[in-house]
């Protein structure tokens, strides 16, 4: 089957508390977000292989991994391709950036898209001499796998540094009792801004099962999922 990232922790977490039968699920597949490592190897624990692939609806497909390509190379996005080109280019100047260098990734193939319909400002802000601009952090090892740090957009501006969500967020997530979370940048007047995470633990939803019972089934399961974060 296909789903995102947090439908399968959640999934995960039913699988746990419940008896089912699971014999037919043998492959979940997964993307539109950074898949995080724990998530792939609690599935295997479970006896579900999990592979996951990169792409956009602009790009389709760029990359993409699976068991056989190793464990150590399970928090990547795989490998590219073989009909898509990836490079890994400065943000500012668009220089190509060498192995394990973080920059923007940007890619051609045969199949990406031609621009935005009637918006050619927006077309020409990602279509530069042939290449589209992803709008992701990221970089290519020196075996040629993909690995994604996180949204430019997203980066946080810690003093002179930058922290990408995505990096805090995949430590966090490894912390026993963490469902997931969610990495943001808060104004700080000394450092411009400083990391701020969200957390979803384990015993909030326990918390809402014991005390709401029935009322959180049916029509008021809504409320479960609108109590789903706290402030850490």
């Amino acid at each position: 089957m296909m789903a995102f990232p947090s439908a399968y922790t959640y999934m995960l977490e039913e699988m746990k508390r419940g008896s089912y039968d699971l014999s037919s699920f043998e492959i979940a597949i997964s993307g539109g977000t950074k898949v995080p490592v724990r998530l792939i190897k609690d599935y295997k624990e479970a006896g579900i292989q999990m592979m996951h692939g990169y792409g956009s609806t602009e790009a389709w497909v760029v990359s993409a991994w699976h068991p056989a390509m190793g464990e150590d190379k399970m928090g990547s996005a795989g490998k590219v391709d073989p009909d898509v080109e990836v490079k890994i280019v400065h943000p500012e100047t668009d220089e190509t950036l060498p192995a394990g260098e973080i920059g923007e990734v940007v890619m051609r193939s045969p199949f990406y898209f031609l621009g935005y319909y009637h918006q050619p400002d927006a077309t020409a802000k990602v279509l530069k001499d042939g290449w589209f601009h992803m709008g992701d952090a990221g970089y290519l090892d020196k075996d040629g796998f993909l690995f994604i740090t996180g949204r430019y957009k997203d980066v946080i501006l810690y003093g002179g540094d930058n922290i990408y969500p995505d990096q805090v967020e995949e430590v966090i997530e490894q912390i026993p009792g963490v469902i997931e979370s969610a990495v943001i940048g808060v104004p700080d007047e000394l450092y411009g801004e400083v990391p701020s995470a969200y957390i979803v633990k384990r015993r909030i939803r326990r918390f809402l099962r014991r005390r709401c019972g029935e009322l959180l089934s049916g029509t008021f399961g809504r409320l479960q999922s609108a109590i789903h974060s706290f402030h850490q």
